[in-house]
């Protein structure tokens, strides 16, 4: 399959979707043992970073670029509607993520804030976010649309990269955000947060490290928990390489995949399991069922037992 995959989601142990490059989305209804791909018309060069579940009918895709957009399908995937679409040469949209009706999605930095995107009747409508400032030479990535994460209550949080590697954070559904310095690499545009995952407002994790280094395990790994309104990091061993997509199976169990290979935690302690590439899991809500995505439409599944 000439993709590359970036999006993956999961509705239940048995119903996926999953977007790539090429302007190529696809699903699976038998958790991940036969897909059906096809390239949405009109958008074949489109880079679909991300996709999102709202329920059995609906499903957005986001393009980060040709052009930075926002597809809604309310019919399985058979026809799609453009929902959002910004034509500035500077638009790069990284990750959106949902909880219910409401919505957000994070792009780079134009004049100094961060493009935020959000909704409220389940994309329908985007509005722009403008509360977010961003600091130089800092950015997200849209390595595996993991980067972006909203909770219940109003909770959000969003990690970057590049000059510095922050975790920014809303707790009231983004009228105003704070940040917090994470122990990750940064220092280049290669470098930072490229996969977050919260199990709640106070316990998340975040992994990454440089792309262009994809064997380097040095600063690609950390806890990320809040205690009395302060981030901390707990120490802990580190995956094995340069990581693009994070996911708890549980609150004790963590998976980690990037180019170099898919590492899992127990408790804090890391374990290489593939020196396969892949770039973005999703798990299901049962946490019954793990799928893995990568180049070339590669897609494969972890055995839990």
């Amino acid at each position: 399959m000439p993709t590359s995959i970036r999006g993956l989601a999961a509705l239940n142990d048995s119903v996926f979707w999953a977007s790539g490059s090429n302007g190529y989305v696809g699903n699976s209804t038998d958790g991940g043992k036969s897909w059906q791909f096809k390239q949405i018309p009109g958008y074949d060069s489109a880079e679909f970073r991300d996709i999102e579940i709202i329920n059995e009918k609906t499903i957005l895709v986001m393009s980060s670029v040709q052009p930075a957009c926002i597809l809604k399908s309310t019919d399985k995937g058979i026809t799609w509607k453009k929902v959002y679409e910004d034509n500035r040469p500077e638009a790069f949209l990284d990750a959106m993520d949902f909880v219910g009706k409401k919505g957000i999605c994070v792009g780079d930095p134009i004049n100094g804030k961060f493009l935020l995107l959000q909704t409220t009747n389940k994309g329908d409508s985007w509005q722009i976010n403008e509360q977010c400032s961003a600091e130089d030479s800092v950015a997200a990535f849209a390595a595996s649309g993991s980067t972006i994460q909203y909770l219940k209550k109003g909770h959000i949080f969003f990690g970057t990269g590049g000059n510095k590697t922050l975790l920014y954070y809303s707790e009231n559904d983004g009228k105003s955000w704070q940040k917090t310095n994470v122990p990750l690499q940064s220092g280049a545009p290669s470098k930072g947060i490229f996969s977050i995952d919260f199990i709640d407002a106070t316990i998340g994790a975040a992994v990454g490290g440089d792309y262009v280094s994809p064997n380097d395990y040095t600063g690609n790994f950390t806890m990320l928990v809040k205690n009395d309104s302060v981030w901390k990091s707990p120490l802990s061993t580190n995956p094995n390489g340069y990581r693009s997509c994070i996911k708890f199976i549980n609150p004790y169990l963590l998976i980690a995949c990037g180019t170099s290979g898919v590492d899992i935690s127990k408790n804090l302690s890391w374990m290489n399991i593939s020196l396969e590439g892949y770039n973005v899991i999703a798990v299901s809500p049962s946490t019954n069922t793990v799928l893995l995505a990568g180049n070339n439409g590669k897609i494969g599944k972890l055995k839990l037992n």
